[in-house]
């Protein structure tokens, strides 16, 4: 490290993608099965599954997600955005629709964070650094399809 402030960063960014990192996979876990479930169903039948799903997890979720700070919510959209390699932008617009999207990522504004940016490696060598330690891929049962690792 270039100094004992990158360290201590670095340092940190472990300690917060640790907390996070049950949430990543769960949210790539998640996503690859809607993908892999959804993929041969209508549209009107899809929004309506995906609309289900939706009440399930703000039921099972918002409570403790509610509690992570803005540096640990954003290390876990950069691990969500490295892994499936699209921005959060573009995942919310697909599963939800385009005006939550942009309401997403005004709110994700007014705590610093572009949703529409995406993962760029290289930006933030020691968030790089940091994401490379952690393995979320995950590949659904009998579909063929592999994630990157």
């Amino acid at each position: 490290f270039a100094n004992r402030e990158d360290y201590l960063k670095y340092r940190r960014y472990r300690r917060y993608a640790a907390k996070v990192y049950p949430y990543a996979v769960e949210a790539i876990k998640l996503f690859r099965e809607v993908e892999y479930a959804t993929a041969n169903m209508k549209d009107r039948k899809r929004r309506k599954y995906i609309k289900q799903l939706h009440k399930d997890l703000k039921r099972e979720f918002t409570d403790p997600l509610k509690h992570l700070t803005k540096t640990q919510g954003l290390i876990l959209i950069k691990m969500i955005e490295r892994e499936l390699d699209t921005t959060t932008y573009d995942l919310i617009k697909d599963l939800r629709n385009g005006l939550t999207a942009s309401y997403w990522n005004t709110l994700g504004g007014l705590f610093g964070h572009d949703l529409k940016e995406g993962y760029i490696e290289g930006k933030d060598p020691i968030m790089d650094s940091v994401l490379q330690d952690m393995d979320i891929s995950y590949k659904v049962p009998g579909s063929g399809s592999v994630s990157r690792g």
